[in-house]
C-alpha cells in the first residue's frame, strides 16, 4: 500500500496505473487492485474517472507525454547528433525498457483508441530518428530507413527481452548493436 485515500488525486491514479501497465501488462490496469494498492476504495477512483476506459486513457496520455514527447524534447537539447543518437540507444536499446510498448502494443489490438497512440508514437520515433541521421550526413530516403531499422531494434528488443531474455545481447556485443545502428563518421 502507497498512501492513504485522503488526498489522492487522479495524477496519483494514472502513475500507479503506468507502474502496473509496466508490471503486469494490460491486465494489472485494474480497479480493485489499484484501489488496494493506494490504500483507497472504488469510490475514490470513480471520483477521478467515468470507467476503466477513461483511466487507460489517461495511462497511454502519460506515457506518450512522459517517454516520447518529453523525452525527445531533453534529447534534442543535446546539440551534437552523434552523442544524441548514442544517449537515445543507452536508453532505448536496453533491455528492460520497452515493457510498457510491448503492454500497449497488445492491447492496441483490441482498443482502437490506444492503437491510434501507439501508431503516432512510433512514427513520432522514426521521425525524430531520422532527423538524427540525417544531421550526420544520410540522405533523407536513407535516414528513413535506418530510423526504422532502429525503431524495429527497439522494438524487437523489448520483445525479445520479454519472450526469449537469454538472446539479449550484454556488454561489448549489447554495445556492438548499438554501434550498427548509428552511421560511421
Amino acid at each position: 500500500m502507497v498512501k492513504r485515500e485522503v488526498g489522492l488525486s487522479r495524477s496519483d491514479w494514472v502513475e500507479a496505473a503506468l507502474l502496473a501497465l509496466e508490471a503486469g501488462g494490460m491486465r494489472a490496469v485494474a480497479v480493485e487492485p489499484l484501489a488496494k494498492h493506494l490504500g483507497a476504495t472504488k469510490g475514490s477512483f470513480y471520483w477521478h474517472f467515468k470507467d476503466r476506459a477513461d483511466l487507460i486513457a489517461a495511462v497511454v496520455e502519460l506515457w506518450e507525454r512522459r517517454y516520447v514527447t518529453d523525452g525527445t524534447a531533453r534529447l534534442a537539447e543535446i546539440e551534437d547528433p552523434r552523442v544524441r543518437l548514442e544517449r537515445l540507444f543507452t536508453v532505448a536499446v536496453t533491455p528492460g525498457t520497452g515493457r510498457i510498448d510491448v503492454a500497449l502494443t497488445e492491447a492496441a489490438k483490441t482498443d482502437p483508441g490506444v492503437a491510434e497512440v501507439v501508431r503516432r508514437v512510433q512514427e513520432a520515433r522514426v521521425d525524430f530518428l531520422a532527423s538524427i541521421y540525417r544531421e550526420l550526413g544520410l540522405s533523407r530516403r536513407h535516414a528513413r530507413q535506418q530510423a526504422v531499422l532502429a525503431l524495429l531494434a527497439q522494438v524487437g528488443m523489448a520483445v525479445v527481452a520479454e519472450t526469449a531474455p537469454a538472446l539479449i545481447p550484454t556488454g561489448a556485443d549489447l554495445a556492438t548493436l548499438r554501434s550498427l545502428l548509428t552511421p560511421p563518421g
